[in-house]
């Protein structure tokens, strides 16, 4: 029943997986053995059960045994608690076994999103990968443990009691088997319409949370503009058309649903209508022909758990395509294997460097720049000409087109990324800052004092006094309880007390008072001492601590 693309899907996901060494093969099918068994157990006590009833009717009733209605009542009831029991324990063994699934997944995700580079974000909206992260991952894990073992345990529950009903009565057996791949057939046309419909609902939806989460993260800007009326118009019809595209696909999987259900119906007037008359000629039992008819039920339930486990690997490819597409991408930052015992001196080297986003438009072009070890250099231009680009590059979120990058004569793609990290620190344009305390926030790896805090904060014209809680008060989501200027001076602090080989500093002075500014630039002088570092500004102030200054044109270095 189950596609095959929906099995490749759910194979690579494993394979992966398994690559990674989050969840080894034997250690996946030895947990899916044993939830078997319990489910195995649970569908064969759940076969028996109606047969004891016949047994109490027959043999106990009708003959009037007291002795066979106790010893088949006892046995209906042990019956019972077996499959009882049983249930119990594959539901929390696939429940235990889901939630490592979706954590290993999670991880690997986050993992992957957190080495993806500049061009993986060019064409993903951070929406769309949260909500693969919060809901897809969450919404596929039964695929991998309950639905696999439903299948089997389905078939299996399906084969046992359809050859029973056949051998209780030849003609109702057949004529409800013949019923039941009627239901399949349909099913499966129906999935191919279902799978029309949700892989765009699925971006649509994708693109209503990127919008949805854009605009909560600059509410206040976009309040402050006056465009809410406007922003609230767009949301309310992207909501609509969700809504609707939802409210078809419901419909059909209503549809599809109810006319499984439908099967009870027809099926329950196969048994009454032939078993009656069969009982009248005294070719069956009534003892028989009520089990007859607890069996046509019990015939239904694996029929509708394989009907949806089916629609849940339809409905749920596009979320494996999503998933699959994260994994698998290769717009990542390539991992070198140099990574030297010893720090970098700082000589950095650009060598007949292309590059531009788009292709056929070029950001830089021939551009060559030499920074000897200790040297401070500064880049200004107008917008757009590549001063940011220069950092991305050297920071390895993209790659030069052509011609070459290297530190200390080394190719920057040799080395490991840890060691990148370690060695070169960077301050964005826009002082970017986690939420967390003050503390946590400037100092990142929690290796210094508050006294060595405080005295990195007083460089850049900041106390730990500014701030209500001290080094204890929390910076809140998009630094909402924060000024400009104090958001760059923490960035500051927690640049320098990193204390790396190389820095880069865009605009590190764009947000602060021309009274602090001063200060703040002999401070940075001070700390770049022996440094090598590049910065990037318009103001007239930083640009003087710089033993040279490039102004870029576009294309070309002057």
């Amino acid at each position: 029943m189950i596609g095959g693309k929906s099995m490749e899907y759910w194979m690579k996901c494993l394979r992966l997986l398994h690559k990674s060494r989050r969840l080894r093969y034997d250690e996946f099918f030895r947990i899916q053995l044993k939830c078997i068994f319990f489910v195995v157990v649970s569908s064969l006590s759940t076969v028996v059960f109606p047969s004891f009833v016949s047994k109490i009717i027959d043999q106990g009733i009708g003959a009037r045994n007291f002795t066979n209605i106790c010893l088949f009542s006892f046995l209906l009831m042990l019956s019972g608690v077996v499959m009882v029991v049983a249930n119990y324990a594959y539901q929390m063994s696939f429940f235990k076994f889901s939630q490592k699934i979706v954590l290993e997944l999670k991880e690997m995700v986050f993992e992957k999103l957190l080495k993806t580079n500049i061009n993986f974000w060019s064409e993903h909206s951070a929406g769309d990968m949260l909500k693969i992260l919060e809901s897809d991952i969450s919404a596929i894990q039964s695929m991998f443990t309950r639905s696999i073992s439903t299948i089997v345990s389905s078939s299996f529950m399906f084969l046992v009691v359809a050859g029973y009903l056949i051998y209780l009565h030849f003609t109702i057996g057949v004529l409800l088997i013949i019923t039941t791949l009627i239901i399949i057939f349909v099913q499966r046309e129906f999935g191919k319409r279902l799978e029309k419909i949700v892989y765009p609902l699925r971006d649509e939806i994708g693109r209503f949370t990127a919008f949805s989460n854009q605009v909560l993260n600059n509410i206040i800007n976009i309040e402050m503009v006056g465009d809410t009326e406007r922003i609230s118009k767009q949301y309310i019809c992207m909501n609509k058309s969700i809504i609707q595209s939802s409210i078809k696909q419901i419909r059909m999987v209503t549809v599809l649903q109810n006319f499984i259900s439908s099967y009870s119906i027809f099926s329950l007037f196969i048994v009454m209508f032939i078993g009656a008359k069969a009982v009248i000629e005294g070719s069956m039992t009534v003892g028989a022909l009520v089990s007859l008819t607890m069996y046509t039920q019990w015939l239904l339930g694996p029929l509708m758990s394989l009907g949806n486990a089916y629609s849940e690997f339809k409905s749920n490819m596009p979320l494996f395509t999503r998933i699959l597409e994260v994994l698998e991408n290769n717009e990542t930052i390539r991992e070198g294997v140099v990574f030297p015992n010893q720090n970098l001196k700082g000589r950095i080297v650009f060598e007949n460097v292309d590059f531009g986003y788009e292709k056929g438009i070029e950001v830089l072009k021939q551009f060559n720049l030499i920074v000897e070890p200790g040297k401070v250099i500064g880049i200004t231009g107008r917008n757009g000409c590549g001063k940011t680009t220069l950092f991305r590059l050297l920071l390895r979120m993209c790659e030069p087109n052509a011609g070459k990058i290297s530190l200390d004569g080394i190719c920057i793609k040799e080395y490991s990324i840890e060691f990148l990290t370690r060695q070169v620190g960077c301050l964005l344009q826009d002082g970017f800052l986690m939420s967390g305390s003050l503390r946590q926030v400037v100092d990142i790896e929690g290796k210094h004092s508050d006294i060595e805090i405080e005295r990195m904060m007083q460089n850049f014209c900041l106390s730990s006094r500014d701030f209500p809680q001290g080094l204890d008060t929390i910076i809140g989501e998009n630094n909402l309880n924060l000024s400009g200027g104090q958001v760059q001076k923490i960035a500051l602090t927690r640049l320098f007390l990193q204390d790396n080989c190389i820095y880069l500093l865009d605009e590190p002075t764009a947000a602060i008072d021309l009274k602090a500014e001063d200060k703040i630039c002999t401070s940075i002088c001070q700390l770049l001492k022996n440094k090598t570092a590049i910065i990037i500004s318009h103001r007239e102030r930083i640009l003087s601590i710089c033993d040279q200054t490039i102004y870029l044109t576009g294309r070309e270095q002057e």
